[in-house]
């Protein structure tokens, strides 16, 4: 099997494109959610206004549930900034590792816990739903394809940030060189 070759530049891209995923989730697809939420909340209001006479209740419904949206919105973005913050000032840790289990995905259709790998010294690395490896011209691939290509006792590098395991790269495809 050919290996490609990883470099520490590479590693730092894809650091990189891990922590934009996150901040692009919080500045663009969770706000679209929220807008989605507060045109149900001002439909049903609308419906509520034919069945219930008293306007003070619906303004009082209306502003709880769009102040709770507000709320949690202003959770996530915070949290995200505040993880940001922490692992830009954290260095990112190479780790050889060994995979010693697979726990594969368990949910309802609509709330899926991803895939997980664990490893015998760095503990769990749950896939998300990405692309790993875009760069790479002989193994880009989906979290199911690298969750399957994977098999127990394989040898890994695993990247770690602030003590989170953010990236992991398969040694029997890839060669890190310095």
């Amino acid at each position: 099997m050919d290996k490609e070759i990883l470099t520490l530049e590479i590693i730092q891209k894809d650091v990189k494109k891990y922590f934009s995923r996150d901040l692009l989730t919080a500045l663009i697809i969770l706000p679209f959610f929220v807008l989605s939420s507060v045109m149900v909340v001002f439909l049903m209001t609308l419906l509520l206004n034919l069945v219930i006479q008293d306007k003070t209740a619906l303004k009082i419904i209306g502003a709880v549930v769009l102040s709770l949206l507000g709320l949690v919105y202003l959770d996530v973005l915070l949290k995200t900034i505040r993880k940001r913050i922490k692992f830009s000032k954290s260095e990112i840790k190479i780790t050889e590792d060994k995979l010693v289990g697979k726990i594969p995905q368990h949910g309802r259709k609509y709330k899926p816990t991803l895939n997980t790998l664990d490893f015998a010294n760095c503990g769990k690395y749950k896939l998300g739903n990405d692309y790993f490896y875009k760069w790479s011209k002989l193994y880009s691939m989906s979290e199911e394809s690298l969750y399957r290509s994977s098999n127990v006792d394989d040898e890994f590098y695993v990247v770690s940030v602030a003590d989170e395991n953010v990236i992991v790269y398969n040694k029997k495809m890839f060669e890190l060189r310095e």
